[in-house]
Protein backbone atom coordinates (compact mmCIF):
# COMPACT_ATOMS: atom_id res chain seq x y z
CA UNK A 1 0.00 0.00 0.00
CA UNK A 2 1.36 3.62 -0.94
CA UNK A 3 0.04 6.67 1.10
CA UNK A 4 1.35 10.08 1.20
CA UNK A 5 1.90 12.55 4.31
CA UNK A 6 -0.76 15.33 4.71
CA UNK A 7 0.03 18.45 6.46
CA UNK A 8 -1.89 18.07 9.75
CA UNK A 9 -1.41 21.71 11.41
CA UNK A 10 2.59 22.08 12.30
CA UNK A 11 2.75 18.46 11.70
CA UNK A 12 2.64 15.70 8.82
CA UNK A 13 -0.30 12.93 9.01
CA UNK A 14 -0.65 9.47 7.55
CA UNK A 15 -4.19 8.29 6.60
CA UNK A 16 -5.33 4.73 7.65
CA UNK A 17 -7.37 3.40 4.71
CA UNK A 18 -11.04 1.90 6.03
CA UNK A 19 -9.68 -2.03 5.55
CA UNK A 20 -6.82 -1.29 7.42
CA UNK A 21 -8.82 0.18 9.99
CA UNK A 22 -11.44 -2.40 10.10
CA UNK A 23 -8.67 -5.69 10.24
CA UNK A 24 -7.09 -3.89 13.18
CA UNK A 25 -9.69 -2.74 14.85
CA UNK A 26 -8.51 0.87 14.81
CA UNK A 27 -10.49 3.44 15.62
CA UNK A 28 -10.58 7.30 16.65
CA UNK A 29 -9.48 6.67 20.91
CA UNK A 30 -7.44 4.26 19.67
CA UNK A 31 -3.51 5.09 21.18
CA UNK A 32 -1.05 3.87 18.91
CA UNK A 33 2.78 3.52 19.41
CA UNK A 34 5.35 4.20 16.36
CA UNK A 35 8.94 3.16 16.67
CA UNK A 36 11.28 3.86 14.50
CA UNK A 37 14.31 1.21 13.33
CA UNK A 38 16.54 2.11 10.71
CA UNK A 39 14.68 3.17 7.95
CA UNK A 40 11.09 1.87 9.05
CA UNK A 41 8.23 3.61 10.52
CA UNK A 42 6.19 0.60 12.98
CA UNK A 43 2.74 1.28 14.36
CA UNK A 44 1.58 -0.65 17.04
CA UNK A 45 -1.21 -0.90 19.41
CA UNK A 46 -0.45 0.94 22.57
CA UNK A 47 -0.41 -1.51 25.77
CA UNK A 48 -2.51 1.23 27.84
CA UNK A 49 -5.78 1.93 26.50
CA UNK A 50 -7.69 5.14 27.43
CA UNK A 51 -9.90 4.40 29.92
CA UNK A 52 -13.30 4.62 29.22
CA UNK A 53 -16.69 5.93 31.20
CA UNK A 54 -19.21 3.85 32.27
CA UNK A 55 -21.52 5.26 30.41
CA UNK A 56 -19.10 4.68 27.26
CA UNK A 57 -19.22 0.81 28.94
CA UNK A 58 -22.83 0.64 28.84
CA UNK A 59 -23.78 2.34 25.88
CA UNK A 60 -25.63 -0.40 23.64
CA UNK A 61 -26.81 -1.79 27.25
CA UNK A 62 -30.60 -3.06 26.93
CA UNK A 63 -31.32 -5.26 29.51
CA UNK A 64 -31.79 -5.24 33.29
CA UNK A 65 -28.81 -5.27 35.77
CA UNK A 66 -29.51 -9.24 37.90
CA UNK A 67 -27.21 -9.35 40.44
CA UNK A 68 -25.61 -12.80 40.89
CA UNK A 69 -25.53 -14.38 44.65
CA UNK A 70 -21.98 -13.34 44.97
CA UNK A 71 -22.74 -10.02 43.90
CA UNK A 72 -25.81 -10.11 46.33
CA UNK A 73 -23.34 -10.76 49.44
CA UNK A 74 -21.15 -8.09 48.33
CA UNK A 75 -23.70 -5.48 48.55
CA UNK A 76 -25.21 -6.73 51.28
CA UNK A 77 -21.76 -6.21 53.60
CA UNK A 78 -21.23 -3.55 56.04
CA UNK A 79 -18.21 -1.23 55.98
CA UNK A 80 -14.76 -3.00 57.54
CA UNK A 81 -13.19 0.33 57.59
CA UNK A 82 -13.52 3.64 56.50
CA UNK A 83 -14.88 2.93 53.51
CA UNK A 84 -16.57 5.80 51.44
CA UNK A 85 -20.36 5.10 50.61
Amino acid sequence: MTTTANRWGAALGIRLTKPVLEKFAIDDKTLLDLDVQEDRIIITRAKVQPKITLEELFLDFEGEYEATGEAREWESMRPAGRELL
